[in-house]
């Protein structure tokens, strides 16, 4: 068994704060470390997530299976989230869960994204945007 990979951010890999969708995020992010590494794969993940199944990551994208509070701070751990990347997951992860019980009808569950968050989202979504502008 090899040595697990570190995970490093990069500028190629899509940021959480572009996504309302934790599972369209697991999919482009699971897309771009592909092309940035081609060996890549969901047992390399749950290895990363400390995961002994190397299917849940695609059970997941699929809506086949929910993250626990458990998983999720292992999945974000893999992702190389951290602050309010971490955070920023975590609450679509229960908004999610919200989203799939009963409809989305009953008591809204604690998801109180912080102004930060969205604040550092909207300046990375315009510094991007400038990017692709003067480019």
């Amino acid at each position: 068994m090899g040595a697990l990979e570190i995970v490093v951010p990069s500028t190629d890999l899509p940021s959480i704060f572009d996504y309302t969708s934790y599972r369209a995020f697991l999919r482009d992010w699971l897309e771009a470390k592909k092309r940035i590494r081609s060996k890549f794969s969901h047992r390399t993940f749950a290895r990363l997530a400390e995961q002994k199944s190397p299917s849940l990551l695609l059970q997941v994208m699929r809506g086949d299976r929910n993250l626990t509070e458990a998983t999720c701070a292992s999945f974000a751990k893999a992702l190389g989230l951290v602050g309010d990347e971490k955070k920023h997951f975590e609450d679509l992860v229960l908004l999610d869960h919200f989203e799939r019980s009963n409809g989305g009808q009953g008591k809204r569950p604690r998801f109180v994204p912080t102004r930060r968050v969205y604040q550092a989202a909207r300046a990375r979504v315009e510094a991007r945007r400038d990017q692709r502008q003067r480019a």
